[in-house]
């Protein structure tokens, strides 16, 4: 080459660097535009629906817990609360519908990068919308209609569907091999540059604007973060995964724990977590890191002391290349408070029930529990009697009304009931229980429970003493000559049936006979020959009179007979009757036997020695007018 040539390539070679500068500067920039652009726009498009799912699929945790707490303890009757949990889920609602609609709109206003979960974000939309939404708000307006009758299991898989979306643990993972993947082929632009580095400023100036953008990227995804952090309402942590260091801390959060805010952020998580050792809550953060938990308990202390159980609903993010946990506070302090008095309460049932001498059971259409006392009284294994309907317990006649009574308890009909019924035990004997059963309500649901004691000895004994007492009852109003009632009977009989003539006005008749000269008959034939006459015109007596009627002998020859609605006309004509038939009956002796009567009816006012002495003085008249006839009493 000639040296003219050279001196010319040498003059122009500073151009032609520059020009070469200003072609590779000005490639550099409409690269890194094209790329940075189009990068920063997907990565702020990831982030945003990032940052919006993680809000709602945490504040859709928190409605699954209100949902869940407002039906159990609306179904315990703990008001406090159940009010306290309404409250929670009418905040969260509104909270959650907004976020839903911002998501809604950053997948509209952004098709290209939103294509690949469009319709499925349209698809949790509309189901948020049009189904779960209106649940919830009948739930929160009719809450103590529906609280008591919603089915809380299907409705809980369908917050959950929803509560997954498409931010799962994988979808995580997933995203962030993406980003790993816009990395990769990042740097490999760096490389490129870092070569083109030597050949001047281009290079050096497309690397620190690399590193600027980069930084710029960062930076703003960090101040997406904390921004979220202090404008969000719910208790929430940012800890770093490696460290347990805390980075952000939300306002409710710093109320809750009593903190401000220089105090927690910097402060390592053990400053709360007090309980759990270092080691076991490094494990805790890498599991979680992993994906492996994203729901945990702990204990955790307030800046006055106080220990409290919250509950956290855990989700992984990286911020500068760094893991991060993101925690959400739910307060269960009270919840499980309740829970330990419940297994405290169910401890001590279990222990009284135990050493309890009577039978205890608690039973739906079949018996839920039973203590020792069933098993031995009844002679079943637990297996036997625990599949046997618990009115297959009882005998044929009480089986029905037993049945019954379990369907009225598990419908809601809340009673008492006590109740001596005959129990079939395995080997068939006889058994009489003394049962008395209630209603309680057993894991949300009315069910019944029931204590009972063996009494069949006592109502043995019971029968037996009731058979003498009706033996000397009835040998005590009984004459034991004639087989008809005695004066005692008569007396009280006649008592009561004045008491019902004189309270509504009803026709009542007393008729007094005696044998005429049965002292001579005694005189003549004998004590023995009188007892047979005695009996004889008992018999001839009772087929002539009523059942209604009462037929007593109150002296030695002298009856009584009271005769219920009937009048003195009518009473006469029973006396005629009498006297008729004995009259024309042949005693089995030499002498004609007749008897004498006088009747009388009852009137308003008189005693009963009045009434008895009324039909005394209409037999007695009978006597003197010559016997062995009938005469009514004259006032």
């Amino acid at each position: 080459m000639k040296l003219s040539n050279l001196i010319t390539l040498k003059r122009f070679l500073p151009f032609l660097l520059i020009l070469i500068l200003v072609g590779f500067v000005s490639a550099s920039v409409l690269i890194f535009h094209f790329v940075l652009v189009k990068r920063e726009r997907n990565i702020e498009f990831e982030n945003a629906v990032q940052l919006r799912t993680i809000q709602i699929s945490n504040t859709m945790s928190l409605i699954i817990t209100e949902t869940r707490d407002i039906v159990m303890f609306h179904r315990m009757g703990s008001k406090r609360q159940f009010d306290g949990s309404l409250k929670k889920l009418n905040a969260l609602i509104p909270v959650l519908d907004k976020r839903y609609k911002i998501l809604n709109d950053i997948v509209e206003n952004h098709p290209a990068q939103a294509k690949n979960i469009y319709s499925r974000q349209k698809e949790l939309y509309f189901h948020w919308i049009h189904i779960l939404q209106p649940i919830l708000l009948r739930l929160t307006e009719y809450h103590n209609i529906v609280a008591g009758k919603i089915l809380i299991t299907p409705l809980v898989k369908q917050m959950e569907q929803l509560e997954k979306g498409y931010y799962s643990p994988s979808a995580i993972k997933e995203k962030k091999k993406q980003i790993d993947a816009l990395d990769s082929l990042y740097r490999r632009y760096d490389a490129a540059y870092i070569i083109g580095s030597v050949i001047g400023f281009g290079g050096l100036a497309g690397v620190l604007f690399l590193i600027l953008t980069r930084e710029y990227i960062l930076k703003d995804d960090a101040e997406r973060y904390g921004s979220m952090f202090k404008e969000n309402s719910a208790p929430i942590l940012l800890v770093d995964a490696e460290t347990g260091v805390i980075k952000e801390v939300s306002k409710s959060a710093l109320a809750f724990y009593g903190y401000a805010y220089n105090e927690l952020v910097g402060a390592n998580v053990e400053k709360l977590n007090t309980v759990m050792p270092s080691e076991e809550q490094k494990e805790v953060r890498r599991r979680i890191i992993k994906g492996e938990i994203k729901y945990v308990l702990f204990k955790h202390r307030l800046k006055n002391g106080e220990i409290k159980d919250v509950e956290f609903f855990l989700t992984p993010i990286t911020i500068k290349g760094r893991s991060h946990i993101v925690g959400i506070i739910n307060d269960i302090t009270d919840k499980k408070m309740l829970e330990d008095r419940l297994e405290e309460s169910e401890e001590l049932f279990s222990t009284v029930a135990e050493e309890s001498l009577s039978g205890l059971v608690l039973y739906n259409e079949k018996i839920i529990y039973a203590n020792w006392c069933v098993f031995d009284m009844l002679g079943y294994s637990r297996e036997e009697l625990y599949g046997i309907y618990i009115w297959d317990l009882f005998s044929e006649d009480s089986k029905e009304m037993v049945k019954q009574s379990v369907l009225r308890r598990l419908n809601g009909d809340k009673f008492d009931g006590s109740y001596t019924l005959e129990a079939i035990p395995k080997d068939k004997r006889r058994l009489l229980l003394s049962i008395h059963s209630t209603t309680v309500i057993y894991k949300g649901k009315p069910v019944g429970l029931a204590s009972f004691i063996d009494v069949t000895e006592i109502k043995k004994l019971e029968e037996e003493l009731e058979h003498e007492k009706n033996k000397f009852k009835e040998l005590s109003e009984i004459d034991p000559l004639t087989g008809i009632f005695n004066r005692r009977r008569f007396e009280s009989s006649l008592s009561d049936y004045m008491k019902v003539a004189q309270r509504y006005e009803r026709p009542l008749s007393l008729i007094m006979f005696d044998i005429d000269h049965f002292k001579k008959i005694n005189d003549t034939y004998g004590h023995q020959a009188g007892d047979e006459v005695l009996k004889d015109v008992c018999n001839l007596v009772k087929p002539i009179l009523r059942n209604s009627d009462t037929f007593a002998r109150v002296g030695g020859e002298e009856f009584m007979i009271i005769c219920t609605e009937t009048d003195v006309s009518a009473a006469k004509n029973i006396a005629e009757k009498i006297r008729s038939s004995a009259e024309a009956h042949a005693f089995n002796l030499p002498d004609r036997v007749t008897l004498t009567l006088g009747a009388t009816e009852y009137r308003q006012g008189i005693g009963l020695d009045d009434f008895v002495r009324n039909a005394d003085q209409a037999m007695y008249k009978g006597k003197i007018d010559g016997r062995n006839r009938v005469e009514v009493y004259q006032a």
